[in-house]
């Protein structure tokens, strides 16, 4: 295979908003390419590639989005997830509205103008959800607000909406309907995903998805389908992490997942989505190094400092070890090991 060339195509593809059925079956045959390729001279021209791409149109800024997981309550069963209903070794919690201010007020005083409100998948919130983010506008009119918190019915997720929401972050985790079942229980099922991230799209949210890559289960063709998944709903915010088992579910005994495969399908997303913000995950930095240097080399511009009560953080533990340092200090460092500099403004998709 022509690396040029092969990339070349998908830089052209980048810049189409919208595919055939024939451009995705030809990208296909190039992503599955770079999926499978060890080759250090390929995976560095591609590396390379998306670090261009990146710095076309955020040139070498990280944007800091400032996290707050103001519950841990959930009622889904997901198999890979340490916060699911059924474990009961997590002591579980909710932030009430004054604390999610007062903690929403640390991060806008150090000049963050992003806030990231996530918890577990809770029912009947969205009233008491829409008051705090409309508090939060209220007081602090510039912040952009993200919600994090699954699956809502189109109604709510208006409420939200009108509430001053600019933002939401649903993951797909993957588009093969039978791996998507065999991860979920209940009335999980991957149509219902969809539906709600075209809700979003319709709203007007600057939506967000992604996947965990190195599930169980998971081959090459499927992370393919999701790449071009992503291109045909040309989402705003794409987050890549790789799987990593919690001890106290089902998967406990399952491999983790490999880090340069995410580092592959970051740099493969940003080449044929250049507009969407991609963050260097908070699962990438809970490995045995801190391999969110390396996403921001291949392609990542947002890091997400974790500003939940202290006293809370270990307590949302989706998988184990999570990072959850809120040192800027830190961040700048790592933004400048990757020849970047911190940007803490809101950090729009274009086109918002």
């Amino acid at each position: 295979m022509n690396i040029e060339n092969s990339l070349s195509k998908l830089e052209k593809l980048g810049k189409k908003k919208n595919i055939s059925f024939f451009e995705s079956l030809r990208i296909k045959k190039i992503l599955n390419f770079f999926l499978q390729t060890d080759n250090p001279e390929f995976l560095e021209q591609l590396r390379l590639t998306a670090v261009k791409t990146r710095n076309k149109t955020y040139q070498e800024k990280v944007f800091v989005r400032g996290l707050i997981e103001f519950s841990n309550l959930c009622c889904n069963f997901c198999k890979y997830c340490g916060l699911n209903i059924y474990n009961n070794k997590v002591t579980r919690y909710i932030l009430d509205k004054g604390e999610i201010l007062s903690q929403v007020e640390v991060l806008y005083t150090k000049g963050i103008k992003t806030v990231v409100l996530q918890s577990g998948e809770m029912e009947n919130q969205t009233e008491k959800i829409s008051d705090i983010v409309k508090s939060i506008k209220e007081k602090y009119p510039d912040i952009a607000v993200t919600l994090s918190i699954g699956e809502k019915k189109f109604q709510d997720l208006k409420i939200l909406k009108e509430a001053g929401t600019d933002r939401y972050l649903l993951r797909i985790e993957t588009t093969n309907r039978k791996l998507y079942s065999n991860l979920h229980r209940q009335k999980r099922i991957l149509n219902t995903r969809i539906k709600t991230l075209k809700s979003l799209k319709k709203l007007r949210y600057q939506t967000g998805s992604g996947i965990m890559t190195g599930l169980p289960g998971q081959k090459t063709g499927d992370i393919t389908k999701d790449l071009v998944f992503f291109k045909k709903n040309n989402f705003e915010m794409i987050g890549i992490g790789p799987f990593i088992p919690h001890p106290d579910t089902e998967l406990k005994y399952a491999p983790r997942g490999i880090p340069e495969l995410t580092l592959k399908v970051i740099a493969l997303t940003r080449i044929i989505l250049p507009y969407s913000l991609i963050p260097a995950t908070t699962a990438l930095g809970s490995l045995e190094k801190d391999y969110r240097v390396d996403a921001l080399k291949w392609g990542a511009n947002v890091l997400m400092p974790n500003f939940t009560p202290d006293i809370l953080k270990a307590r949302y533990e989706i998988y184990p070890g999570k990072e959850s340092d809120s040192s800027l200090k830190n961040l700048e460092l790592l933004a400048k090991k990757a020849g970047m500099i911190l940007d803490f403004s809101r950090g729009d998709a274009p086109g918002f």
